[in-house]
């Protein structure tokens, strides 16, 4: 079976689903906090409020702003899923016709609370349809972090490089010791070298007690846009963001680092880091993108969820981002041309890389 990468989940829904989902939580939520005012104005003038009107008004908003937060703020875990949207509106048009029907009511106590239902509800709908604006500043917020990531790991990749004549090895080796990731040999150039001295190198990489300092999720070897489901494995281990391209031709040719004068195409036409997310390695793994193993694309589709076969992927909508040589951070799009992407991925190819 072929998955789509990312998985088609409510941020792929289009603004319509977006809009909706909002309106059907901004509803309830509202409506409930109106209740709840109802519940302590009642209890104010000591008139009788059952145990269900505590849970229904008071604890109900917290509950349902926590979901708000889960499912829509940070949705990107949640699968596509129709039947939570009609869910969330249903339980939004009960509350407003409820609130029409207090409305027509003869009791004026209830008229009175309708009316606030209704006036609260028109603007948080209102704050509702505002509301992809706010997202689409956020996600750009989450991108520019991860270009900041990436740019971090050139100037520690530049600094290793200043001090050993060439960039690290993909996989390290030392004498009769396992191998290790060049992530773990980059944290003193990242300014962690209290992780890095937690790291036992005569042991490998998935026992303990590596395995305690690959639960630990490091910031600049993440990308915030990641799910949160999608940051650990089973075993609680934390997932990369960023890994190299080995194979040949590449920066890293046989796993191996060069020095800047072997990249003849130049340190601007060539990928060092690219974002990963789809290949799920653990960081401390010495595992990365073997590009003649991977399809020349981005976001390219997987045979598991939440996995990509392309030499990039990442949560980012229509791209991922990628460190050339030079330091320089770019944002390739998912439909950048394949000669193009091959071209940028090798060090020593001879190719003509076009605007891209």
């Amino acid at each position: 079976m072929i998955y789509e990468f990312p998985p088609d989940g409510l941020f792929d829904c289009g603004p319509t689903f977006w809009t909706l989902v909002r309106a059907g939580f901004g509803i309830l939520i509202l409506g409930h906090i109106i209740g709840a005012i109802w519940y302590f104005e009642r209890r104010l003038r000591s008139r009788p409020c059952s145990a269900w009107h505590l849970v229904g008004w008071v604890v109900g908003p917290a509950v349902e702003m926590s979901l708000f937060r889960l499912l829509v703020l940070d949705g990107r875990a949640m699968s596509n899923d129709w039947e939570l949207l009609l869910l969330v509106v249903a339980c939004g048009c009960v509350v407003l016709i409820h609130g029409v029907w207090a409305l027509c009511s003869q009791n004026e106590f209830v008229q009175v609370q309708a009316v606030r239902i209704l006036q609260v509800t028109a603007a948080g709908l209102l704050l509702v349809f505002l509301q992809p604006a706010t997202s689409n500043s956020r996600e750009a917020s989450k991108r520019s972090q991860c270009k900041n990531n990436l740019k971090q790991l050139g100037l520690s990749l530049h600094n290793w490089h200043d001090r050993q004549g060439r960039f690290p090895d993909a996989q390290i080796e030392a004498g009769q010791n396992p191998i290790r990731s060049w992530r773990v040999d980059l944290l003193p150039f990242l300014e962690s070298a209290s992780e890095y001295k937690k790291y036992d190198q005569s042991r490998a990489w998935d026992v303990a007690p590596n395995t305690d300092l690959s639960q630990q999720r490091l910031s600049f070897y993440s990308c915030p846009t990641v799910p949160i489901s999608q940051q650990r494995n089973s075993r609680g281990e934390s997932f990369t963001a960023y890994a190299v391209l080995v194979g040949p031709h590449t920066m890293f040719p046989d796993g191996k680092g060069l020095a800047i004068r072997q990249m003849t195409d130049g340190t601007s036409n060539t990928i060092a880091v690219v974002e990963a997310c789809g290949q799920q390695i653990v960081w401390t793994e010495p595992r990365d993108v073997p590009i003649a193993l991977s399809q020349i694309g981005v976001n390219m589709t997987g045979e598991r969820k939440n996995h990509s076969s392309g030499i990039l992927s990442s949560y980012h909508s229509g791209g991922a981002q990628a460190l050339l040589a030079d330091g320089s951070v770019r944002f390739l799009s998912q439909n950048i041309e394949p000669t193009v992407l091959q071209a940028l991925a090798t060090a020593d190819g001879g190719e003509q890389v076009d605007d891209y």
